[in-house]
């Protein structure tokens, strides 16, 4: 059965060695059984951790003139920003967003099926743009996207965060086309409004 890790009022402020404690506890917990790339995403951010502690340029602890007169956590969060520890960062979103899956009972996804879904949206692309030039494409339940969405998404890649709107908002857009052989069904109804021929006077 799949466990919901439970919430820390205090989660804000874990250091990034905290988290990969509350991660590989959450792992031998069952946390993540249904994400079967957690063991590769947990290993990304230890050895991004490890790398990030080793290099001095910029140093992983902040220097003493750095923000001075705020607290030690507040310091560390600022400083370890994405500019300075890019590899830190990026390996903890892949984490947080497989936690977020976890938390709201989303699917899993895994980095093979995002390729997957991104060839199909690569073969099937310039259809479903023709399809938004005059409105956006509706996936059902009241969500609408664009072509341009879909594509900053899969540039962003399977680890960034927003991962699993995109590749949910994929897998409905193969559903509902017939894995690209039904997309006029995918143009909302104002957008074929307005294709409707003028009207003469």
């Amino acid at each position: 059965m799949l466990h919901a890790p439970d919430r820390d009022p205090d989660a804000d402020w874990l250091s990034e060695w905290d988290w990969l404690d509350r991660f590989e506890q959450w792992g031998r917990q069952g946390t993540f059984a249904h994400e079967p790339d957690f063991p590769v995403a947990l290993a990304t951010y230890r050895q991004a951790l490890v790398l990030a502690v080793a290099q001095t340029d910029p140093p992983f602890d902040p220097p003493a003139d750095f923000m001075p007169n705020q607290a030690n956590p507040l310091r560390q969060s600022n400083w370890r920003n994405s500019s300075r520890f890019p590899d830190v960062n990026k390996a903890w979103n892949w984490l947080g967003e497989m936690l977020e899956r976890v938390v709201k009972g989303r699917p899993p996804v895994t980095e093979q099926e995002y390729r997957e879904l991104e060839e199909w949206f690569q073969k099937n692309g310039d259809g479903l743009h023709r399809l938004e030039s005059h409105g956006l494409l509706d996936l059902g339940n009241g969500r609408k996207t664009t072509t341009a969405n879909l594509r900053h998404g899969l540039w962003q890649g399977p680890r960034a965060l927003g991962a699993t709107e995109v590749a949910e908002d994929l897998r409905q857009l193969r559903k509902l086309s017939g894995d690209g052989n039904g997309l006029k069904a995918l143009v909302l109804p104002e957008a074929q409004t307005n294709r409707a021929t003028p009207q003469t006077r």
